[in-house]
């Protein structure tokens, strides 16, 4: 089963899109970046939505990059990792 390590919620104007990680301290992974992604998508495709706040679950907010994932583009091509980089942006 899929981890949602992202969370969605919307309510007086305001999305709340918090990365839920907190085991990792929300450092970023694939799963994160692509649940990221649908989530702004999901705010920003919302009329009703004025206000995106984005936190973290748990202690911190984000810790950065997963080491792993660092890893992973560390093994891809420029390609691949611009990819990445721009889900992110």
């Amino acid at each position: 089963m899929k981890e949602d390590t992202v969370l969605y919620s919307s309510k007086n104007k305001i999305a709340r899109i918090t990365l839920n990680r907190p085991h990792f301290l929300n450092a970023i992974n694939r799963e994160i970046i692509w649940q990221l992604g649908e989530a702004m998508d999901k705010a920003r495709s919302d009329d009703t939505v004025s206000v995106v706040v984005l936190t973290g679950q748990g202690d911190a907010f984000c810790a950065g990059a997963d080491v792993g994932l660092l890893k992973e583009l560390s093994k891809a091509s420029s390609t691949e990792v611009y990819r990445v980089l721009r889900e992110l942006n």
